[in-house]
């Protein structure tokens, strides 16, 4: 990207320093990611086992540590597939309140980071938490891979290359 970027603006290192060049790849590269919340490449499904007596999961402690949105939880028992239900944070403490009766799970919500469960785990049964990660950081070196599908890639060249002549005020 790049060479592509100084061969296009007839620059050397010296006219566009790759430093440079990389702070508007980073720029595209978080642009074309926030332009949609959920990128189905994203898209994960873990095994989380609950913990009796615990009813507050961190985020970052469910298997890689990379868990950004969750969109499903459930677990099976006897064959039987258990969809728990979400429910905003004031619903579910409307409804279970601080009770702290134990039973198997009905439904969940988010709350600082925290997946929580309603009522709290009685027994430890696996959840499967379905969502989506957290997009990767812009490629820091060279090997390194970023998270979007390659037919982004000309698209950031682009924006770079955009990136490039703005910072030369050649619109």
């Amino acid at each position: 990207m790049v060479t592509f970027v100084r061969t296009q603006a007839d620059a050397d290192a010296a006219d566009a320093p790759e430093a440079m060049l990389l702070v508007h790849a980073r720029v595209g590269y978080n642009d074309v990611l926030s332009r949609r919340s959920q990128w189905e490449h994203f898209s994960v499904k873990y095994a989380e086992p609950t913990v009796i007596g615990t009813a507050v999961y961190a985020l970052s402690a469910i298997d890689a540590g990379d868990l950004d949105t969750i969109t499903s939880v459930s677990y099976t028992t006897g064959g039987v597939r258990h969809r728990l239900t979400y429910m905003t944070l004031d619903d579910a403490e409307l409804q279970f309140g601080s009770d702290v009766n134990q039973a198997r799970p009905v439904a969940w919500t988010v709350n600082a980071g925290n997946l929580v469960l309603y009522p709290t785990p009685g027994e430890v049964v696996d959840l499967e938490i379905r969502g989506f990660r957290k997009a990767t950081a812009w490629p820091a070196g060279a090997g390194s891979t970023p998270g979007l599908p390659d037919e982004f890639h000309d698209a950031i060249a682009w924006y770079m290359l955009s990136g490039f002549y703005q910072s030369q005020e050649d619109l």
